[in-house]
C-alpha cells in the first residue's frame, strides 16, 4: 500500500486525498503499484515498479 501511495503522490494530475482503505494481500498490492506506474508512465513503468519489487523481495529473502 506504502508504494502505491508513493507513486500516486508523484503523479501531479492527481489531487491529494487519502487513498481508500484495501483489503488485499502483498500481491495484490504489488500489482495495484505495477498498474498505477504504468497508467503514469506507460508499459516501461510497469516493467521497472515489477524489477523493482524483484530486486526487493530477493533482497529481503537473502537470495543471491
Amino acid at each position: 500500500m506504502a508504494r502505491a501511495q508513493e507513486i500516486a503522490a508523484e503523479a501531479p494530475q492527481l489531487e491529494a486525498r487519502p487513498a481508500p482503505a484495501i483489503a488485499a494481500g502483498p500481491a495484490l498490492l504489488g500489482f495495484i503499484a505495477a498498474r498505477m506506474a504504468e497508467e503514469f508512465g506507460g508499459v516501461e513503468a510497469y516493467s521497472e515498479e515489477r524489477m523493482r519489487q524483484s530486486a526487493w523481495l530477493a533482497d529481503l529473502l537473502a537470495l543471491d
